[in-house]
């Protein structure tokens, strides 16, 4: 079973100290409201791109395909309201691929959200390499077992 990577607990974002602003975005012709935090605390940021990281790998597997749905979802879970545990991971998609929310909560950010994505790719790539070095050292020892076991078995003959 992998170890899973854990970063220290997120600070609680709390209400009174993260000056909330309230917005409202047209999705589908429906009006959406709901609050951006402008910033959140290093140990939420970090918490942010691991999570992200979580998501592209389940169970000791690499997903690509899922890497710009895990980074939109994970900013809109960091730095807004929206309920997205009451969601379908459908629902949750239809929100990531409306541009005005996410261009919303990009505009009223004070952190570095692209710095962030650059974090998360760079956790990514090194868990992809850790993933392929894993599997070259199984294929080693499996080949290594491979040929002790000829070579127990040309020994025999002779």
């Amino acid at each position: 079973m992998a170890k899973k990577n854990t970063a220290p607990e997120p600070e609680a974002v709390r209400e009174a100290d993260a000056a909330l602003i309230p917005v409202t975005v047209s999705v589908n012709g429906d009006e959406l409201s709901f609050h951006v935090r402008p910033s959140l605390p290093l140990s939420a940021r970090i918490q942010m791109v691991m999570e992200i990281a979580d998501l592209v790998f389940l169970d000791g597997a690499y997903f690509p395909t899922v890497e710009e749905f895990a980074f939109r979802s994970t900013v809109l879970s960091y730095f807004t309201d929206l309920p997205l545990a009451d969601m379908s991971i459908d629902e949750i998609d239809r929100l990531c691929q409306c541009g005005d929310i996410l261009h919303k909560v990009y505009e009223l950010s004070a952190d570095p959200l692209s710095s962030m994505r650059s974090d998360a790719e760079k956790l990514i790539q090194w868990r992809k390499e850790k993933l392929l070095r894993a599997k070259s050292d199984e294929l080693y020892d499996a080949v290594t077992s491979v040929v002790n076991r000829l070579d127990s078995l040309l020994g025999q003959l002779e």
